[in-house]
């Protein structure tokens, strides 16, 4: 069976472990993925290019988003505190609203390869 983890990009540039998860297959997408940076689209179709060929292996394959997260602090907690205020969600003290543009992508991924195969 395959197995592929979702990583954060920063990761990739670690002497010999970065080199390493390359050579594994694993998954490198930004932080940034949901943001208006611009480059959003080119790791969305990385992650969405990965996520389709893994679906369409002719083994199971098992996909790990690593949840990955920011520390707690000031910074983070207000910028989770704007998002809440945006959405029209509760402001929370000892967690951060999550980043979900990934498994949101990887999802849909999912979706739309099973059903090619039904």
């Amino acid at each position: 069976q395959a197995f592929r983890i979702v990583l954060m990009d920063s990761l990739r540039h670690v002497p010999f472990l970065g080199w390493f998860l390359q050579c594994c297959g694993f998954i490198f997408i930004r932080r940034s993925l949901g943001s208006s940076r611009g480059d959003a689209p080119q790791h969305t179709g990385v992650l969405r290019r990965a996520i389709a060929n893994a679906c369409n292996s002719q083994w199971p394959v098992t996909v790990l988003l690593f949840p990955e997260g920011r520390d707690l602090n000031a910074r983070s907690i207000l910028a989770s505190n704007t998002f809440a205020d945006k959405q029209g969600l509760p402001h929370y003290e000892h967690v951060l609203h999550p980043k979900t543009a990934g498994f949101a992508e990887a999802w849909l991924v999912m979706q739309m390869s099973q059903w090619r195969l039904s």
